[in-house]
């Protein structure tokens, strides 16, 4: 045995090396798999919505790893003390409101965990011409839930037109996102508009000052700044780069919102650095 083995030496030497693109490529996959099999025992990613496959492709291991991050910037954290919240925060946010002829000020409707409001006149506009495009701007307010962020808010949308804004439907909700109340303006926001939120977002409203992504316009309050179509186009490359079968979670996160955006880029890095990695 021992002479065989010594025979095999020499021929091992002259053995070639593996290409550099396959040593990147197997590093890569076996560090997906072992990233997306400890997501398994992981509370957080254990409580996001939707289907699994019980034999996910690399595509779909690399879009929950994505999203596991998204959710880890968004939603661990724990503010407060819910037990001091306002009883009445949720079911005013899923109650209309009349004018002074009884008729609907504020249209309401639940999706995806969430109470969106906005003005009867919008409500309507947008169902009779069938508006489903993306939101031209959008603000991000870190908000204590209280009856009175409500009260403005739809004070606000009333006297805006095509402005939708959504809060939480759960306590647990408002409590773990770092933006508990959103607003969409389907046309481009101005400068009076800006100052109006300003002004309606006072200090004992606000939660807290922590940094989210876009440009701040007070504490607690941040206007987003989407990702150009550039910035995706280069992010798109990157993750092609690493591997053309990843992109195919692409597909799964459009349209790219800036937190998306975010967490993708951060899942990228990661993996660049492990192929670099020797």
């Amino acid at each position: 045995m021992g002479n065989y083995l010594a025979g095999l030496s020499p021929f091992r030497k002259a053995m070639p090396s593996l290409p550099e693109t396959l040593v990147r490529e197997i590093k890569l996959i076996k560090q997906i798999n072992e990233d997306y099999d400890k997501l398994q025992s992981d509370d957080l990613y254990n409580k996001l919505r939707g289907k699994r496959s019980p034999t996910p492709s690399l595509s779909e291991k690399f879009y929950a790893l994505i999203n596991y991050e998204y959710a880890k910037k968004r939603y661990a954290r724990n503010y407060e003390d819910i037990s001091q919240w306002d009883p009445g925060i949720l079911t005013s946010a899923g109650a209309r409101k009349k004018d002074a002829l009884g008729n609907d000020k504020i249209f309401v409707y639940k999706q995806n965990g969430y109470y969106f409001r906005t003005s009867k006149a919008t409500a309507e506009h947008r169902s009779q011409h069938r508006i489903n495009h993306s939101a031209i701007n959008t603000i991000h307010i870190n908000a204590h839930p209280k009856k009175e962020l409500i009260d403005k808010l739809d004070e606000f949308v009333s006297k805006n037109f095509q402005v939708i804004y959504k809060v939480p439907k759960k306590k647990e909700a408002w409590n773990q996102g770092n933006d508990s109340a959103v607003i969409y303006f389907y046309q481009t926001l101005t400068e009076k508009q800006k100052n109006d939120i300003k002004g309606l977002m006072t200090d004992d409203l606000i939660r807290t000052d922590d940094k989210m992504i876009g440009k701040e316009l007070k504490k607690g309050v941040f206007l987003a700044q989407y990702p150009s179509p550039q910035s995706c186009a280069d992010l798109a490359k990157r993750i092609n780069n690493l591997n053309p079968k990843l992109c195919n979670a692409l597909d799964k996160l459009q349209p790219l919102s800036v937190g998306l955006f975010e967490a993708t880029k951060c899942v990228v890095i990661r993996y660049e650095s492990v192929v670099k990695n020797k």
